[in-house]
């Protein structure tokens, strides 16, 4: 009855371990990254508003981000949705 007891524990602490394992390695691939988006095609431009909804439109979690801008700093051709996105497949 002891040895019966001793190998369901063990299996089942074999068992639980790599349960856990699973889990972790699936939160894992979710990770934090930025993913481009089309920009208002009559401007040309990235406009921050408009980002930020088409953003938040995708998923709940992300923020829109205009990046890519000019030498002077201004006129961002851009538009970055940055959140928890789950792994690519």
């Amino acid at each position: 009855m002891k040895k019966i007891l001793q190998f369901s524990f063990t299996v089942l602490t074999i068992f639980i371990e790599l349960m856990s394992g699973v889990m972790v390695n699936a939160m894992l691939k979710r990770r934090n990254r930025c993913i481009e988006f089309p920009i208002n095609t009559k401007m040309g431009l990235c406009v921050i508003q408009d980002c930020e909804f088409v953003c938040k439109k995708r998923s709940k979690g992300l923020e829109g981000i205009c990046s890519k801008y000019n030498a002077q700093g201004k006129d961002p051709k851009q538009c970055n949705c940055c959140g928890l996105w789950p792994p690519l497949s």
